[in-house]
């Protein structure tokens, strides 16, 4: 979680470590409860990752004598969310997402030793340290894809910078053969490395067949060491959501598929899968990419958003490659 404050549960989580019980705590900020005090706190570990993207993620794990129980928050452990607030906390109770989280997830979040600092009895932090001739472990990119391969994962991602619209039209080309800048392909190689970070393989790659967006998937593809793009006319711009939904339900596509495309085309694609929406409420700058995942069908309302993050991130991203 984020803080750990409320006074109440830290004298909980006291009592809990004189009986003898390990307690494991990732607080990514404030912490006023003290590890590793003789006699008080001698069985709780803190640690805090902070890393590129800000964490809000509250999971809560107790083995709870042999019958584990897991669950997801709204809150940190804080006065103001238990007595002021209205927030939320609730069991996962589906044998696989619990499976994921405890085998594949907190693992990871808890042996992070490349930006995770462990909270010491004096309050003060020191560095995690990898054990000898073991790599770092960075816990926010190494977090593995669900395991089944029925899941569909979309990768959306906007075209590069290119030419202005105005300008160009005066030379009486077509719109369609409007160009990346050199600016546009040298942010979008930057933004394709870390793309490959938080999406290591993709099974499909498609684009516009318009110029710009045709260009930024190939910049993508050499990222994936050459992957294939292939030219779908269903994302063009005014092809409409349907079209590229019947596309995607057409293929029967599985695991990692890429698009890229154009604006507004994108965001009311994205928003039509997340809820369905017919306005968007949401916008892709250029180079900005979302993860979308689809648990069952490719459906209207059918997808889940795994992360949307700015060309600007995802150079910054590469940058710490």
């Amino acid at each position: 979680m984020n803080a750990l404050v409320e006074p109440s549960v830290i004298d909980a989580l006291y009592r809990a470590s004189q009986a003898g019980v390990p307690i494991e705590l990732v607080i990514r900020g404030i912490c006023c409860l003290r590890p590793g005090l003789p006699g008080i706190s001698e069985t709780i570990r803190v640690t805090s990752i902070v890393d590129k993207f800000l964490e809000h993620s509250r999971i809560f794990y107790f083995e709870n004598a042999g019958n584990p129980e897991v669950f997801l928050a709204s809150a940190d452990w804080m006065p103001r969310n238990f007595w002021r607030r209205i927030e939320t906390v609730f069991p996962i109770e589906d044998p696989k997402l619990k499976a994921r989280i405890v085998a594949d997830i907190l693992p990871r979040v808890l042996g992070d030793t490349a930006k995770a600092r462990e909270l010491l009895s004096d309050g003060t932090y020191r560095r995690c340290a990898t054990g000898p001739g073991e790599a770092p472990l960075r816990s926010q990119v190494a977090l593995p894809p669900p395991p089944e391969r029925d899941l569909m994962r979309l990768l959306v991602v906007r075209h590069a910078i290119a030419e202005d619209r105005e300008t160009f039209a005066r030379t009486h080309q077509d719109d369609a053969t409007r160009p990346l800048t050199p600016e546009g392909r040298r942010k979008m190689e930057r933004a394709a490395l870390g793309l490959k970070q938080l999406v290591p393989e993709l099974d499909v790659l498609a684009a516009s067949p318009y110029t710009r967006a045709f260009d930024t998937a190939e910049i993508v593809a050499q990222a994936y060491d050459g992957l294939t793009v292939e030219r779908v006319a269903e994302l063009a711009p005014g092809a409409g959501v349907d079209r590229v939904v019947a596309w995607l339900v057409g293929r029967q596509a599985r695991g990692s598929v890429a698009i890229v495309g154009h604006e507004p085309d994108l965001s009311r694609l994205v928003c039509t899968l997340l809820a369905g929406a017919n306005r968007p409420f949401l916008e892709l700058r250029k180079g900005a990419a979302c993860l979308l995942e689809f648990p069952g069908p490719v459906a209207k309302a059918g997808a889940t958003l795994n992360w949307f993050l700015g060309p600007k991130h995802l150079r910054r991203l590469a940058a710490c490659d």
